[in-house]
């Protein structure tokens, strides 16, 4: 079984984060098992950052290293005495990153050859390709490259020598963009960028034997670059003298220095991130070639003539991630409404019960005000809105206030009998607590879809089986209490006590009057308690003491006044049993309006104050968290919508979707789609619009980057090669038309593209991955180069940077540099003063 495997290196900060990208890359893509990464770092990684499989190898100072550092600068031309070696990272200047290599070069030596041992399997292996990664505008990775590039071949040869496995060196890298199309761009903050830049790209056109700034192409070789600064009881070579360039490929990658330093260093999403946009860039470089169906040895002899290269990179995209936002928030949505119709819905059942129950109380207050009943409110149709359950039961409360003995029944037994004829109220506290902890159940901050949809059930069963929230039983038991009263008015308004009182009051007027004037207008218990009671007592104590005077042999007298005190007995037994009777139905009334009747009021108040405060809390807290929550669910929705439909003006573009149809389609239909070509099929992506977003993506992002100060005597035509990095069903979709006729490949002559690169397919169902390698790139028409070279000569780079420029300072390999080169002391020029930045 042939396998291939890639060991990449990354060197510096820069280096790892684009390492880290790639990491990422791969693992999405599923291609992680053909991947080994390492990565060289002179300052300290955040563990958090680092993948677990990630070796490092970190080279720090130490007081040994520091120590050297002091004693070598006087006798090593590239260690300028003015330069200090921090406690991390080679701080933008080359030679320091030089000399850390140096110095650690037996443990980086044995750490990348012990990694490659236990990474690539001899006898599974037949191709092997090994990648340095870094910006070689900074001091790591430029002060490493060079000298790595001749130990990692090494390495590497000596391997693949060993067990017959074909290997392929490459680098890719950053430098820093100077200018674009001779519109000078806004220069970076660190003017060293550029120093550094100038001289990776010098450095580079000798170890590659690549045409330099003046267009001359000199044999270099041999080359030799002496370790100095290696420790002399830990040497494992003076020396590496190269006889022919160390990479097979060179991949550069221009960039925006100020918007590298302005975006930031953390997050992985390349659409929104410049940095991350970069790392992604030279990442889908580096897979473009590690997935391309041709052999290792026939990429780098045959499909590619030159060892520069040049990226740009774009992408087309389906934006599932935002499909399935848009689906969840559509439901989230639908959910939240169906929990907000059934708050509201209750919120409408309280306003109206808060509304009865004040009628009810209006009425109440307006009949004790006028110390009257009225019978009117009790008719069906009006109990019938305040209380359907009471009203159904009304015949038998009226049949219960027809059957009670007034005259006999205490007050006790009176509420007694209200227990009995009306169903007790669900206590509203009680009825509302438990509403309201099927509300508390659900924990909004980690509720999904599904919580709110069970929610909303739950909450409107609950609701719907307690009792609503109308005290039916209190109703009954007013309705009860208040039947009671007008009966015992009728009762009181014809009492046979009354007419009694009144008869005897008239038939006895002139006595009555001359004995108590005071009462002609009493009533008949004050008539009777003070003027008749007493009045026939007073007769009868008189006759009795008569009789009992009159002497027994007076028979008929003693009749006649035994007669006459037993018709006054009988009238006062009569006339008291009709007051007590009378008497126990004021008592009953007073009863009534003064303790029963207002009990059940204040309870109806209770429980309306309870409804008020229960409607509060709904509307205030309740409804307003859920409409809250729905509003902003309506902004995420109409977000991922604006995304579907929008675009991205970068180079990494986002399909339109036509949400319409998504109306028509399940999640499912996406989660089943294993293509852009099954989304076409379904209607969510157009064709159109694919074959647009393609021809855009190639017209507006993939040129050759750097050649930008042609120079007259040179050939101006790069050539591109363009490989699309994609699920394998995908591949045909440079060849789809649009309704016009046109395809997406007929913009590849326009951008100097003539030829493709066949990629194996990878698990990327959704994305098309557009990456251009440019070739017949001469740095001679580069700003980078020539025009610093240019200004170098005329004394003018100090007013381009606004800084002295130490170019000689930041020289870590003068072996590499020819005769002439920017950066050369010029005696004219004076000393050369150390740079502002780090």
């Amino acid at each position: 079984m042939s396998e291939r495997k890639h060991l990449i290196i990354s060197v510096g900060t820069s280096g790892f984060r684009t390492a880290r990208t790639l990491y990422r890359l791969v693992n999405e893509h599923g291609l992680g098992d053909q991947f080994k990464f390492v990565s060289i770092e002179t300052a300290a990684l955040d563990d958090e950052d680092v993948p677990e499989s990630l070796e490092a190898v970190e080279l720090r100072r130490d007081d040994a290293a520091a120590q050297r550092f002091e004693q070598l600068k006087a006798d090593v031309p590239w260690l300028d005495e003015r330069l200090e070696l921090a406690n991390q990272g080679a701080t933008s200047k080359p030679p320091i990153g030089r000399f850390l290599l140096e110095y650690y070069h037996s443990t980086v030596y044995n750490s990348v050859d012990q990694i490659l041992g236990e990474f690539v399997d001899p006898y599974e292996t037949d191709e092997l390709s090994t990648w340095l990664i870094g910006a070689l505008s900074g001091g790591t990775a430029a002060g490493m490259f060079p000298l790595l590039s001749s130990m990692v071949e090494r390495i590497v040869g000596s391997y693949a020598d060993q067990y017959d496995i074909e290997p392929r060196l490459l680098a890719a890298g950053t430098v820093s963009k100077f200018e674009h199309r001779h519109q000078q761009t806004t220069l970076g903050p660190i003017p060293s960028t550029y120093v550094n830049t100038n001289i990776s790209l010098q450095q580079f056109t000798t170890l590659l034997n690549i045409p330099d700034e003046t267009g001359q192409c000199p044999d270099p070789y041999p080359v030799t670059l002496p370790m100095d600064a290696a420790p002399d009881s830990n040497v494992l070579d003076d020396e590496f003298e190269i006889t022919e360039p160390p990479l097979d490929a060179l991949l550069l990658l221009p960039v925006d220095e100020e918007r590298m330093y302005n975006a930031s260093r953390r997050g992985d999403n390349e659409v929104e991130n410049f940095r991350e946009r970069v790392n992604w860039t030279i990442a889908s470089a580096v897979l473009s070639i590690t997935q391309t169906d041709d052999g290792f040895e026939n990429i780098t002899t045959r499909t590619f003539d030159n060892r520069l290269m040049t990226v740009s990179a774009a992408s087309v995209r389906v934006p599932l991630d935002e499909v399935s936002t848009y689906f969840e928030k559509f439901d989230e949505q639908e959910a939240l409404n169906q929990v907000i119709d059934v708050l509201e819905e209750w919120e409408d059942e309280l306003e109206d019960s808060v509304d009865r129950v004040d009628r009810l109380l209006a009425h109440v207050e307006e009949t004790t005000d006028e110390d009257s009943t009225d019978e009117d409110w009790i008719a069906s149709n009006e109990i019938e809105e305040l209380s359907t359950p009471v009203a159904s039961d009304l015949s038998r409360i009226r049949q219960t206030v027809t059957s009670l003995s007034l005259a006999s029944v205490a007050v006790e037994n009176l509420e007694t009998h209200a227990d009995g004829i009306v169903e007790s109220d669900t206590p509203t506290a009680v009825r509302l607590e438990r509403v309201r902890q099927t509300i508390d159940d659900l924990a909004l901050a980690d509720a999904d879809t599904e919580d709110l949809r069970t929610y909303a059930d739950r909450l409107a069963t609950r609701i719907e089986g307690d009792d609503d929230a109308i005290p039916h039983g209190t109703i009954a038991r007013l309705l009860f209490y208040q039947l009671v009263a007008d009966r015992i008015d009728d009762e009181l308004d014809v009492h046979e006590f009354v007419t009694e009182v009144e008869d005897f009051w008239i038939d006895n007027n002139e006595t009555m009057t001359d004995r108590a004037p005071s009462l002609d207008d009493a009533g008949a218990v004050e008539k009777y308690e003070q003027a008749i009671r007493p009045a026939l007592r007073e007769k009868r104590s008189t006759i009795k003491a008569k009789r009992e005077n009159t002497r027994s042999i007076r028979i008929g007298v003693r009749r006649t006044l035994k007669d006459r005190l037993d018709a006054v007995e009988q009238r006062l037994g009569v006339f008291d049993h009709l007051h007590d009777e009378y008497t126990s139905l004021v008592d009953l009334r007073e009863t009534l309006d003064e303790q029963l009747l207002p009990d059940v009021r204040v309870t109806l108040r209770n429980h309306r104050d309870a409804l008020l405060a229960e409607l509060e809390t709904l509307r205030e807290e309740e409804l307003q968290e859920f409409r809250n929550n729905k509003s902003d669910v309506e902004s995420e929705l109409a977000s991922a919508k604006n995304r579907l439909t929008g675009d991205r003006k970068n180079s990494i573009r986002m399909l339109p979707l036509n949400t319409d149809s998504m109306d028509e389609i399940s999640e499912r239909t996406l989660e089943n789609a294993g293509n852009v070509h099954d989304l076409i099929d379904a209607g969510v992506v157009d064709q159109d619009d694919l074959v647009e977003a393609l021809r855009q993506a190639l017209a507006s992002h993939l040129d050759e980057p750097l050649e930008d100060y042609m120079h007259n005597s040179l050939n101006n035509m790069s050539q591109g090669t363009l490989a699309l990095l994609t699920d394998s069903d995908n591949r045909n979709a440079l060849d789809l038309t649009n309704s016009s006729g046109q395809d997406a490949e007929a913009v590849m002559a326009a951008q100097d593209i003539d030829r493709r690169l066949d990629v194996k397919g990878i698990d990327a169902p959704f994305e098309l991955t557009l990456v251009a390698l440019y070739e017949n790139v001469y740095l001679t028409n580069t700003s980078e180069l020539r025009r610093i070279h240019e200004r170098w000569e005329c004394g003018t780079l100090d007013e381009l940077f606004e800084d002295e420029v130490p170019f000689e300072q930041n020289i870590a390999y003068p072996q590499l540099f020819v005769s002439g080169a920017t950066g050369a002391p010029d005696p004219d020029q004076g000393t050369i003063t150390e740079t502002r930045g780090d």
